[in-house]
């Protein structure tokens, strides 16, 4: 058993359920259309400042959801292109160092990979708005990575070996990242986008199309798209289209998968929704799949409620992802929180069946996939204490499940049955946010336990967490410090194992201290720095065996941004 260095790794994450956003276009109404008509020869200037008045006023919510506003029209570029955007640069290095697994006197293996990782990611994101002073909007983002080569599997001058894949690239190699590159053209009541784009309004799908809304009113817009769907989860051009491949693994080109949607949103100042379908259908091999999405949310002043929902219609009915929740804030000193989130593993089946091996060389877990749902209920309460709060005390729990299920190889026959699992997770933290020296600071513990015969995950874990952060240079920058300790144990721990998977799922333990600290500084209105490093030490033993020697992990972090 493997666990990764990194204590926050390692917790238990809350994943919302909101969508990023819509964008709509106004139109006027007939009757002002009619006054227009009738206006005198001050028209084509009176046009003119209300065109500038229109993008440079707070209430053009289509506009500033659509991009990054922060920049307004002036003289010099009312009639021209206004630009904005910005650059960073991320390089990030992790090494470990340990010595031999214990009893492992045959064939000597080490507790550390002998690789170390080592990445930079470069990325642009431009949005260009009404250029050359027409109605024509651009937006491109895009990052690519440089990875350093892999070294042999087994290193030995006297025998060749391959050189091993590494993780910091697309299957081991350098990456250029194409996320969002489109034009959108703003008509009265008409948008027309152009290019590669998400779709947040319809489950955040992405493709290389086309998209029209349509503005029935100021709060209602309709919208459809169409194009062809690149590799869900591709990281680099050169996997957005893969080779395709049959049930039979049959090879069938690089003949994309098309998608099409279509729905209906609304936005008002208090609320957000959209509805819809979406298809994916391939134009070989594979059978086609038919969604409906829903996502929204409501608020007032006091609380905010929110969904999402993918629902699968083709062949079978199923829940493929669920997020609803509400959190609520009786006065500026409470805030109580509260969800369900539904995942199932519906994304591994599309991505994942591109990689698998041949299924008549392969071993059960190349062949057998199946789509078993993982639920999780939480809630939060957090109260703020003292003068102007300067204390803050928070509670949580979770309880996660999924239910039993079997696995069957290739002639149907049941290899093995997994019974159902559950776990609940309780957290409690509390954080001083002005003491003493300006430093604030916080400490929280979380625990994580079975409940029933099997635990969720078949193990337990706790973790114990401290931090202190201060501000300094008037602001511009910030430091924060961060010691942790986890302990986890598989539900089979001191227990010999004897290989079945659903009797011995794991029989190890394993603990983890780190500490390390953050810096985040602003060199000048438009230059951003962050950095952090971190020093990991984890200690693991499998039943029947001695403790394995103690794994040594040291990473470090850099970015460097630059807005323009």
């Amino acid at each position: 058993m493997r666990l990764r260095p990194t204590i926050a790794s390692l917790l238990p994450t809350l994943s919302a359920g909101l969508l990023l956003h819509h964008a709509t276009a106004y139109a006027e109404s007939d009757d002002e259309a009619e006054e227009d008509s009738d206006r005198g020869g001050n028209k084509v200037e009176e046009d003119v400042e209300a065109a500038k008045e229109k993008r440079n006023a707070p209430s053009n919510s289509f506009s500033k959801d659509r991009f990054f506003i922060d920049k307004l029209d002036t003289a010099d570029t009312d009639e021209k292109t206004l630009l904005q955007g910005n650059f960073t640069s991320s390089t990030f290095l992790y090494r470990e160092s340990g010595g031999a697994l214990a009893d492992d006197t045959m064939t000597p293996v080490n507790v550390n990979s002998p690789f170390s990782r080592f990445f930079t990611d470069l990325r642009a994101q431009l949005d260009a708005r009404h250029i050359k002073g027409g109605r024509w909007d651009f937006r491109l983002d895009a990052r690519g990575r440089l990875v350093q080569g892999g070294g042999a599997v087994t290193p030995n001058p006297n025998t060749p070996e391959p050189r091993a894949n590494i993780q910091s690239g697309a299957r081991g190699r350098n990456e250029l990242d194409l996320r969002e590159a489109w034009l959108v053209r703003s008509g009265e009541r008409t948008d027309v986008f152009i290019g590669r784009q998400f779709i947040t309004d319809l489950a955040a799908t992405r493709i290389d199309g086309i998209r029209l809304d349509y503005a029935m009113s100021r709060k209602i817009t309709l919208l459809g798209y169409a194009g062809a769907l690149p590799y869900r989860g591709s990281r680099s051009i050169g996997t957005d289209y893969p080779n395709q491949f049959s049930a039979e693994r049959t090879p069938l080109g690089k003949t994309p998968p098309i998608g099409a949607g279509f729905g209906a949103a609304y936005r008002t100042p208090r609320s957000y929704g959209a509805l819809g379908s979406v298809l994916a259908i391939p134009l070989k091999g594979a059978s086609p799949r038919i969604s409906v999405t829903s996502n929204g949310y409501w608020r007032n002043g006091k609380i905010d409620l929110y969904h999402f929902a993918l629902v699968d219609l083709f062949k079978k009915f199923s829940l493929t992802n669920v997020s609803a929740g509400a959190n609520y804030k009786p006065s500026p000193r409470m805030r109580l929180t509260a969800g369900f989130h539904r995942m199932d593993v519906d994304t591994l089946a599309i991505q994942a069946s591109g990689y698998f091996a041949d299924p008549a060389t392969a071993g059960i877990n190349e062949i057998a996939l199946r789509s078993v749902a993982s639920n999780q209920l939480r809630a939060g309460l957090s109260v703020g204490l003292g003068r102007n709060q300067r204390f803050e005390v928070s509670m949580s729990g979770g309880y996660r499940f999924r239910p039993g299920f079997t696995i069957a190889d290739a002639d149907n026959n049941v290899v093995a049955t997994l019974d159902a699992q559950s776990g609940l997770e309780v957290t409690a933290g509390v954080a001083d946010r002005r003491s003493l020296k300006g430093f604030r600071f916080g400490a929280d513990v979380s625990r994580f336990f079975g409940v029933g015969d099997v635990a969720f995950s078949r193990s337990t874990s706790l973790s114990l967490r401290g931090t202190a952060a201060r501000e300094f240079k008037q602001g511009r920058g910030m430091v924060e410090l961060e010691a942790g300790y986890l302990s986890a144990r598989d539900d089979n721990g001191g227990v010999t194992c004897g290989g079945t998977i659903d009797t011995c799922y794991g029989a190890s333990k394993v603990s983890v201290k780190q500490g390390g600290g953050t810096v985040y500084y602003r060199l000048k209105p438009a230059w951003f720095l962050m950095g952090n490093m971190f020093l990991s030490m984890q200690s693991g033993q499998t039943a029947g065996k001695a403790a394995d020697p103690t794994l040594v992990s040291t990473s470090g972090f850099l970015r460097i941004g630059y807005r323009y």
